[in-house]
């Protein structure tokens, strides 16, 4: 680990690397202090955001004629140790009707897309 640190840090300032150390140990310390006052650790906290996000999104495009996405099946999550619904970062959306172009539509409502022409 020291020898894979050592070469892909060569030309990092040392301030990033500080930076980047400081935040590694935030995320590591909120596991730790998980069960204190201090609220939720790094993950679960994400996790409720996500999820939240995600229900939102699921509910819009349920009720909405313009937009389709694909459903994945919930799995089983080794990290929090139960089945999960999948909420990666991005979406895969379709687009129904008379939409030509969903990336120019989208843009337009200033949603920054990447059509799916550049995933094949």
């Amino acid at each position: 680990m020291t020898k894979f640190i050592e070469l892909n840090t060569i030309g990092v300032s040392k301030d990033s690397q500080l930076r980047a150390a400081k935040v590694l140990r935030a995320v590591s310390d909120s596991c730790e202090q998980e069960n204190s006052q201090e609220g939720d650790s790094f993950f679960k906290f994400s996790h409720k955001i996500m999820t939240n996000r995600w229900k939102q999104l699921r509910e819009v495009v349920q009720h909405s004629e313009l937009f389709s996405m694909p459903q994945f099946s919930p799995a089983f999550c080794n990290f929090f140790n139960q089945v999960l619904e999948p909420q990666p970062a991005f979406v895969w959306l379709k687009c129904e009707g008379n939409v030509e172009d969903c990336e120019s539509f989208l843009r337009v409502h200033n949603i920054i897309t990447r059509s799916g022409k550049h995933f094949g």
